[in-house]
């Protein structure tokens, strides 16, 4: 039987939680509440177990790392030898600089694009699996991306998360019972204002 595992990225601690940075986490987060399904814990991580009961088709965890992001793909490893998940198909959900604030976009494969997380994950796990690039857009002052991607989100994007975060969701959803190519063309043709 088919099995999904997101790996949802960001920085563990209650100081990161709304940073730009952990736009993945919030996904997490949210997914949790939007199901009513509680993260358990691991020493290494949190993660959430969806079944069939709770919308999705197929067993899909989604897991979040206690690391820093440019250790995610040590405890994405973990996670996966933890459940012996080897076969499963891996989705990555991230912030993105490259991509516009209220835009999602679902794509197969790719490199780090200068996103650390992204890299861990890629040198320990490979390239082949999904994204779901979450758009943060880029600062006015493009010297500034660090301070910018750690810095909190504004009021205005904090009135629009859940809009993204819903579409994320619906994504998400499509890539699991229906497939990536219905995921993507629905969910990046879309803009949240």
């Amino acid at each position: 039987m088919k099995k999904f595992l997101l790996i949802c990225l960001g920085n563990w601690g209650d100081e990161f939680t709304y940073t730009r940075h952990n736009f993945g986490f919030l996904f997490a987060d949210f997914i949790s509440a939007r199901t009513g399904t509680r993260f358990k814990n691991l020493d290494f991580g949190a993660y959430l177990k969806l079944v069939q009961a709770e919308e999705f088709m197929y067993e899909t965890f989604v897991f979040k790392g206690k690391t820093y992001m440019n250790l995610s793909g040590e405890t994405a490893e973990k996670f996966i030898n933890y459940f012996s998940l080897e076969g499963a198909e891996i989705i990555i959900a991230h912030d993105d600089v490259d991509i516009s604030f209220g835009r999602v976009k679902i794509v197969w494969d790719g490199g780090a694009g200068g996103h650390k997380g992204v890299l861990s994950v890629i040198e320990r796990l490979g390239k082949n699996n999904i994204r779901i690039r979450l758009g943060i857009s880029r600062p006015k002052d493009k010297s500034d991306v660090t301070n910018f991607v750690l810095g909190r989100f504004s009021d205005y994007e904090m009135q629009n998360l859940k809009k993204i975060l819903d579409l994320s969701f619906s994504g998400l959803k499509m890539i699991v019972n229906e497939s990536l190519a219905k995921s993507m063309s629905v969910v990046n043709s879309i803009e949240i204002t």
